[in-house]
């Protein structure tokens, strides 16, 4: 109740600085929906729809051919700011709030008579939103993860019949594509925070690699910065390009190793009569260079069963063909 008073005493306020036309309009955070249609007055018209702390606001903007002004009210911060660009979109367009977000909108025609009347519609209670994921190497078998924080997913994935499934980790084995829905009611995550944050693909992409002369390639965890895949076999296997230079010149392997420990996650890299062998029992973070002599390498990267969320169990590392002087 505290809320609401001070949001409609800084409307109220609003009002008195700006001045009222008696066809404005205010919705609360507890009005689930509305619609509408503006009146058509030459000292405008204002409809504000208050934010919602658990709620977003889905807005839909239809039929006008001029300038309405768009404001973002922030709650938490005590800021109504204009959206200036989106402002002069004249199209039938939808807009989406974040938390404690409301609308500000404002219409002042040019003329009566030849203007098109702006509607609205906004949503303050559900939001399903749908999304499709396409592996980034459809070559190779994969295992996708989507992490949900106890929201039901409702999951199409190879063409095969919808099923409905909730809980923290669901598994899609060897998929080729995926449909999911979300639904935000009574929740909300930012939906292009969300897509970014909780979807991993986990696939090692082990081959074979010939560095050429002055070479360079990167290998790092499945998953990698920060989602630890589970079960994970990886093995890499390097070799060198033979070249004809000279004596005068030494052909060596240049390696940067970025780790930091997990207990049942074990790093191996073999090259020669150099092994070494990484793991909790070793180091917590490791950052360090090598440089060897250019033998076949293998390098293998084992995880336990277990999904974990941080840095800690991964490793990035480089190997390139350089060249020293002999002498």
């Amino acid at each position: 109740m505290r809320h609401d008073f001070w949001l409609l005493l800084s409307f109220i306020q609003w009002l008195h600085v700006n001045g009222s036309t008696g066809c404005d309009k205010f919705y609360t955070e507890n009005d689930s929906l509305g619609s509408g249609k503006f009146e058509c007055h030459t000292n405008g018209c204002r409809v504000k729809i208050d934010a919602n702390p658990v709620k977003p606001i889905y807005l839909n903007l239809y039929k006008h051919n001029e300038r309405l002004n768009i404001y973002i009210i922030s709650a938490a911060r005590n800021q109504t700011v204009l959206l200036k660009k989106l402002s002069e979109e004249t199209s039938d367009r939808a807009y989406l709030s974040g938390l404690n977000e409301g609308f500000l909108l404002e219409w002042t025609p040019e003329d009566c008579t030849t203007s098109g009347t702006p509607e609205y519609r906004f949503n303050h209670d559900t939001l399903d939103c749908l999304y499709t994921l396409l592996p980034s190497n459809p070559n190779t078998n994969q295992t996708l993860y989507l992490l949900s924080p106890g929201k039901p997913l409702s999951i199409t994935y190879d063409d095969a019949e919808t099923q409905r499934k909730t809980g923290t980790i669901i598994t899609v084995n060897n998929w080729t594509s995926v449909n999911f829905e979300l639904n935000y009611s009574g929740y909300y995550h930012n939906s292009w925070n969300y897509k970014n944050d909780i979807v991993q693909t986990c696939s090692c992409n082990s081959k074979n690699i010939e560095l050429p002369l002055h070479g360079k390639i990167e290998l790092q965890s499945p998953g990698f910065p920060n989602f630890q895949c589970p079960s994970a076999q990886c093995e890499h296997h390097v070799s060198f390009s033979k070249s004809n230079t000279s004596n005068a010149v030494l052909h060596r392997a240049l390696i940067t190793i970025d780790a930091q420990s997990r207990v049942g996650v074990n790093l191996r890299l073999a090259s020669g009569s150099l092994d070494i062998g990484m793991n909790s029992n070793m180091f917590e973070i490791i950052s360090t260079s090598l440089l060897i002599e250019q033998n076949a390498m293998k390098l293998v990267y084992t995880t336990p069963e277990q999904l974990h969320i941080g840095q800690d169990g991964h490793f990035k590392l480089t190997i390139e063909s350089v060249e020293i002087e002999n002498g």
